[in-house]
């Protein structure tokens, strides 16, 4: 995906800004099944360049911790925690705890200062059922901060490339006539 980056089942477009407002959240799908919320136990302010740990929770609507969750792609959860201006991304899996329905991620590093947003990408295992006969999947976040936040410097993304070259593979993307 060139100029965007697929977060869980949504899709997000990304714009030339310094924050995640200009995300176009007008392809996301209406979701019917209940809502999570991420819960960072660990907090919301982290060091910078510095192992840390995240330790977190998902929690359905009334609260409590989920403690279901199917394997997708490989893994429980999939977290991925992206810096404000989209210039770090990391995708990582924590570890479940399955008694208690709490993942940890340790170590993990942020590599500079500034406002990132983590993603937890799950399926329930008490999730409904989508129109396409697959279960619903969701996407809860939760915005934090790195380091001195005021040392921030963005950076910006550049232009898209639809051409690539890596170890002895072409890429080549290119929009359907009438499609650009």
């Amino acid at each position: 995906l060139i100029g965007g980056a697929a977060i869980g089942t949504h899709l997000y477009k990304s714009k030339q800004s310094d924050n995640m407002t200009g995300m176009d959240h007008s392809s996301m799908s209406t979701q019917s099944h209940p809502t999570y919320s991420l819960n960072l136990m660990s907090g919301k302010n982290y060091s910078v360049a510095k192992s840390v740990r995240i330790h977190l929770a998902i929690q359905d609507q009334d609260g409590k911790v989920l403690k279901g969750f199917d394997t997708v792609h490989e893994k429980k959860l999939h977290l991925i925690v992206v810096r404000k201006d989209r210039a770090n991304c990391q995708h990582v899996h924590p570890m479940l705890d399955k008694k208690s329905g709490t993942f940890t991620i340790e170590p993990f590093t942020f590599p500079t200062n500034g406002e990132y947003r983590i993603f937890a990408d799950f399926t329930a295992s008490n999730s409904q059922m989508g129109a396409d006969g697959m279960k619903l999947a969701a996407t809860p976040y939760q915005d934090v901060q790195v380091g001195d936040v005021s040392k921030y410097m963005p950076v910006g993304l550049g232009d898209d490339k639809l051409t690539s070259s890596v170890n002895g593979f072409d890429t080549n993307l290119f929009l359907p006539e009438g499609d650009n």
